[in-house]
């Protein structure tokens, strides 16, 4: 079983705004883990060979034939609770779903079977989690991260709604029990090559592993002289140049605040807030554009500038840095639509919240 099918048809769209080669300070496509089922092919093997002694029976290749009607599946009345859901194994473990199929739910519902200590997971951003997905109507299991032997990252605004209104708010460190209608599920796509139909109503156990922080958290790292100066307010930081700073020719990455969490790489999906200046060989430094007081961004770091891609890699959660780009790593044509002309450096000042 794949761990993709909780995000909907719609490809996931980076927003960090910093994709390679783009001179808008829009985001550009990321790679699609949500990619459709291939359906199934139609050159499948008989299972047996026909027997051309055999007899037709009285109806076979009788074009006047009536065909037996499909019968209509019986109405599933749907549940207002999820009492009758047993999860019989604990945080951690590979979840053990008994649901008492046919099953369906008004409604969506979620049931914390235990309680985690950790961040709150916001209403949109990444997360990081196992779980396990059971069809209410067949009982049977159709996705599972456990099965698939790794926690999955999704972003909660990218899901289908069912899962993130069931998420939201909760705590890392909780096993959330979360049960939608076909509605807030998978109706309008076909996911038949996974048993789902139209109307099905989903029952998830979720594990949620890993939230993103609010703000940089971590150990304060005195800067190196001669480069870009953070000030203001913790929340919305921002840069003025020293005297005497020399132009970049080569990318610099100064930790700020050192985080503990897990270290960004390269296939890393990351949620951050950033604020941007420009450098013009004249020595002119300008404001570009900040995320704080917005929302943080979150996408694929393998979407985004080779100044990113090649200074956050090994950088922790919880940290915030300073990165100086050449014009050559961050955008070598300039980007006229943000205020970036052709030659101009770049800094950054980067708090990673997610890894």
């Amino acid at each position: 079983m794949t761990s993709h099918w909780l995000t909907p048809a719609a490809g996931l769209i980076l927003g960090l705004g910093l994709v390679a080669g783009l001179a808008a300070c829009s985001g550009g496509d990321g790679d699609d883990p949500s990619a459709s089922p291939s359906l199934p092919s139609s050159e499948a093997t008989p299972s047996a060979s026909p027997d051309p002694t055999a007899e037709a029976s009285p109806d076979e290749g009788d074009a006047s034939a009536e065909p037996s009607p499909t019968p209509t599946p019986e109405p599933i009345d749907p549940s207002s609770s999820l009492d009758n859901i047993v999860v019989d194994t604990a945080f951690g473990d590979p979840a053990a779903v008994t649901v008492p199929a046919p099953w369906a739910i008004d409604k969506s519902r979620n049931k914390v079977l235990s309680y985690g200590n950790g961040a709150t997971v916001p209403s949109g951003g990444l997360v990081k989690l196992d779980y396990v997905g059971v069809n209410g109507r067949t009982g049977a299991v159709f996705d599972s991260s456990f099965v698939a032997g790794s926690p999955v990252t999704f972003n909660l605004s990218q899901v289908v709604a069912g899962f993130s209104k069931g998420l939201a708010g909760q705590r890392v460190g909780s096993r959330v029990l979360l049960a939608m209608p076909g509605s807030d599920g998978y109706d309008g796509s076909d996911m038949t090559s996974i048993g789902i139909e139209e109307g099905d109503s989903l029952v998830f156990v979720v594990d949620i592993i890993e939230a993103p922080l609010s703000a940089p958290a971590g150990e304060q790292v005195a800067a190196a002289a001669g480069l870009p100066v953070v000030g203001g307010e913790t929340g919305k930081p921002t840069l003025s140049l020293p005297a005497g700073a020399v132009f970049p020719t080569a990318l610099t990455v100064q930790p700020v605040v050192q985080g503990a969490g897990e270290a960004v790489t390269a296939a890393s999906q990351v949620q951050v807030n950033y604020t941007e200046y420009a450098w013009s060989p004249d020595g002119n430094f300008r404001f570009i554009r900040q995320t704080y007081g917005n929302s943080a961004v979150a996408g694929a770091l393998s979407g985004t500038i080779a100044a990113w891609q090649e200074g956050l890699v090994g950088v922790t959660q919880g940290s915030r840095v300073i990165l100086v780009a050449p014009p050559d790593l961050a955008y070598p044509e300039g980007a006229a639509k943000i205020g970036v002309a052709k030659g101009d450096a770049s800094v950054f000042v980067v708090d990673v919240l997610f890894a």
